[in-house]
């Protein structure tokens, strides 16, 4: 059994021409060179959320932390080009007086020319805003506050979900495990007072009773699945994948269903399309899950994803990109005890929307850095994988890009 150090290492680091082109890439596609997205150090991805794509533009937020307070940055760019070529960083937000601390794990979703982010600041308390841009992250409008509290962690990591107009935001008020969300039908413009979807009772950190359901959201049409994870009596395993399923844009909302009963770390990451629902789901000893739904969120089956040796597999970014096609991302980590030795990122396909996948490719060879939040999007026909590289006290990170040709 590993250490609780290692697990909590673990727990940092997922038409019919489109199907006949992804599916061929199951033999083995050809990709890019590792290249860097920014030169600026430090540069942080700290979630599986941090990356979109629409309408040949690929949008990436990430976070500059410190070293002082008055340091902090959340950084917005845009890729035109799959990829290729990055934007100057758009400063979304800076700190300042009221909220002097740019809190980790944002989101990022977007549809044609809008594209919406959500974060979190620390001040006096804990505040979640969002910001959008209509013109596909050419200019942003002002942030606007979702939820405040006095309580310095008070609001857990948010999701965002969006289909046309129609944008969803959710998150946990970690004083009373409640899960929280609003809805705009206006494009993020406005949003609607935020409403309880049910509650989890797992704590983020094992020590004490601060409780997080770590939500996950994912929007096919007027479909749109809500997830989260529980936990027994503050438990910092989740024991529990809930989800409740809106057919209507968000406006009313299935009863509560449990999809997996799996032992996590919690955090379902979702993609929808169409009635197919997928979600991963990190496992303490090593590998992940996989949870599939074909019937709309009704029913679910499972697969485990183990790793090999003394390795283990991080978070997994899972995408449903188009036809039948599914992929999955990963980083595969070596350890010499509890240490990482080294680091690879792998990538999975599947030609029948995740019920079989074929075997993982190693994307980002191996290496004594750690790879981490391996990000996914879609340029196109082909995957692009956005992930964080560097040593793990986090003083050389860069975030980098490698993309299917």
């Amino acid at each position: 059994m590993r250490s609780l150090r290692r697990r909590l290492a673990l727990a940092l680091v997922a038409g019919f021409a489109l199907t006949l082109v992804l599916a061929a890439g199951a033999l083995g596609l050809d990709w890019t060179s590792p290249q860097r997205v920014t030169d600026t150090r430090p540069s942080q991805l700290t979630a599986l959320h941090e990356l979109a794509g629409s309408d040949g533009a690929l949008h990436l937020v990430h976070g500059r932390l410190g070293p002082r307070p008055v340091d902090d940055r959340l950084l917005y760019q845009r890729s035109s080009r799959g990829g290729a070529t990055w934007s100057e960083e758009t400063i979304l937000f800076a700190s300042s007086a009221a909220n002097r601390f740019l809190v980790p794990n944002f989101a990022i979703v977007a549809d044609g020319d809008l594209v919406v982010v959500a974060f979190r600041t620390r001040g006096d308390g804990t505040s979640l805003w969002s910001r959008r841009s209509e013109d596909g992250g050419k200019h942003w409008r002002p942030k606007q506050l979702l939820d405040d509290t006095r309580l310095q962690r008070g609001i857990g990591v948010p999701a965002l979900s969006i289909s046309g107009e129609t944008v969803v935001a959710a998150w946990t008020n970690r004083s009373n495990g409640r899960i929280l969300l609003r809805r705009s039908t206006d494009g993020a413009r406005t949003w609607s007072p935020a409403r309880v979807m049910g509650s989890s009772d797992l704590s983020i950190e094992c020590e004490d009773t601060l409780l997080d359901g770590l939500v996950g959201l994912a929007a096919s049409g007027r479909v749109v699945h809500l997830a989260w994870s529980d936990g027994k009596d503050g438990a910092c395993l989740s024991n529990a994948l809930r989800l409740r399923t809106s057919r209507d844009g968000g406006r009313t909302w299935s009863a509560q269903r449990t999809a997996s009963t799996g032992r996590t770390f919690g955090w379902p990451e979702l993609t929808a399309r169409g009635a197919h629902l997928l979600m991963t789901l990190q496992e303490p000893d090593g590998g992940f899950i996989l949870v599939r739904s074909k019937d709309g969120g009704r029913t679910f089956t499972e697969r485990a994803f183990a790793a090999t040796g003394d390795r283990a597999l991080g978070a997994a970014d899972v995408l449903l990109p188009g036809g039948d096609v599914a992929w999955l991302v990963y980083a595969d980590l070596g350890y010499d005890r509890d240490a990482v030795e080294d680091s690879r990122i792998r990538f999975r396909i599947s030609d029948d929307r995740g019920k079989t996948w074929g075997p993982g490719t190693t994307v980002v060879g191996t290496t004594d850095k750690l790879r981490q939040a391996a990000n996914l999007a879609a340029n196109g026909a082909r995957p692009v994988v956005v992930f964080q590289s560097g040593r793990l006290d986090g003083s050389t990170a860069d975030i980098v890009v490698v993309r299917a040709k």
